[in-house]
């Protein structure tokens, strides 16, 4: 859709009905002999529905979508350009964490509230079930030791008063005019678009402060633990519990998430133990969600040891889409394949942990075998992870 708006193209729209050209080919253009200029379907409720194919000045076109859905959808099918809108109409604070508040940042409220408590273990005495956004909060300031200077400075920046005159500088929201009607050319119809979205966000935006002004202070100890964690995260660039964290990349928004992997051991085909170090198991929201390991490493299922290198993981397909579930999968999967993707009797991988011939290998692993009666090994301290590979 945001290729479409960016276009040069001549658009049709009527009745609040969106038509895009069509590209007529001979099996279509029979198509469009039999329907051009039919009359509307009945649609629920006994509502004509508008005909799918049209055509103005000799032009064909065929429906896409009405303009009410359109404005509807646009967020959850161009959540960036949303958020790049957004902060435009709500307008610029000189403190940027205020600004990152107003304007949240959808994938480190992700991270926080759904990507961290599925790795990190909360507090003992709980109550059972899934935890909300306060706990969360709580838990994840109590562990990484938040400083109260942070949780002042977000009080003050998000207190009544600062509220109150957010209010009164938010702008009006612009009027849209009615509907684009005709022949419209793509640009005119995203300019137009903008501008029922900046009225939307505006509205919700004062309805917004003024719930939380009514419901009174009560309602602002969530956003104020928020808010410090944000300014903490400004000030570090980095957070990690439990083994599991994150770290803000170059780009606005943007973040590596990552998993350690402590320190395991597998065995070879001979029954030799090799103890492997940890690293942290990671994945970037840039692009397709593809396990990495960060540090210099070496493994079998790594092909190098340079850092950064993507994890050798077979039946197991990247998705670029960034949601919770697809994180925690993909480092699932890459942990996992650590683990247990070397199989002592196949050698599978790019490498074998034991010596197949007495030519120089790239990659050797001799410098982490270590006895098979190592008291880590005999406590359980360290785990061999393929021992049933």
């Amino acid at each position: 859709m945001r290729q479409l708006l960016d276009s040069n193209l001549e658009l049709l729209i009527t009745g609040g009905c969106l038509y895009v050209p069509l590209l007529l080919d001979p099996s279509i253009a029979a198509e469009w002999e039999d329907h051009a200029g039919g009359a509307a379907s009945p649609g629920p409720a006994g509502r004509p529905l508008p005909p799918p194919l049209r055509a103005l000045a000799g032009k064909p076109f065929v429906l896409a979508m009405t303009l009410a859905s359109l404005a509807a959808s646009y967020q959850a099918i161009h959540p960036a350009s949303y958020e790049e809108l957004r902060r435009s109409c709500l307008g610029k604070f000189p403190d940027a964490a205020m600004e990152e508040d107003v304007s949240p940042d959808l994938k480190l409220r992700t991270i926080i509230f759904e990507i961290l408590p599925h790795f990190i273990k909360m507090k003992r005495g709980r109550r059972p079930g899934k935890p909300g956004e306060a706990e969360i909060l709580e838990e994840i300031g109590r562990r990484l030791g938040i400083h109260p200077e942070y949780y002042r400075r977000a009080r003050q920046l998000y207190g009544p008063d600062s509220l109150k005159r957010r209010l009164q500088d938010l702008p009006e929201a612009p009027d849209p005019g009615g509907p684009p009607e005709g022949l419209v050319a793509a640009p005119d119809l995203r300019d137009w678009l903008h501008r029922v979205l900046a009225g939307q966000i505006i509205h919700q935006e004062k309805d917004r402060l003024h719930r939380l002004l009514a419901e009174g202070e009560p309602s602002f100890e969530t956003h104020w633990q928020y808010l410090a964690l944000q300014l903490y995260l400004a000030d570090r660039g980095h957070a990690e519990i439990d083994g599991c964290g994150f770290f803000r990349l170059g780009r606005r928004g943007e973040y590596l998430i990552y998993k350690r992997t402590g320190e395991y051991a597998l065995k070879d085909y001979y029954g030799r133990i090799y103890r492997f170090p940890d690293c942290r198991v990671a994945v970037a929201t840039l692009s397709r969600l593809k396990p990495m390991v960060l540090e210099t490493y070496k493994h079998p299922l790594l092909f190098g040891q340079k850092p950064g290198q993507e994890i050798c993981i077979r039946q197991f397909t990247p998705t670029a889409d960034f949601t919770a579930k697809n994180v925690i999968q993909a480092l699932e999967e890459g942990l996992s394949a650590l683990y247990h993707g070397y199989n002592s009797r196949r050698r599978n991988g790019y490498h074998s942990l034991d010596r197949i011939t007495e030519h120089h290998r790239s990659i050797d692993f001799a410098d982490y075998v270590i006895p098979r009666d190592d008291p880590r090994i005999i406590s359980g301290e360290l785990e061999v992870t393929n021992a049933y590979t």
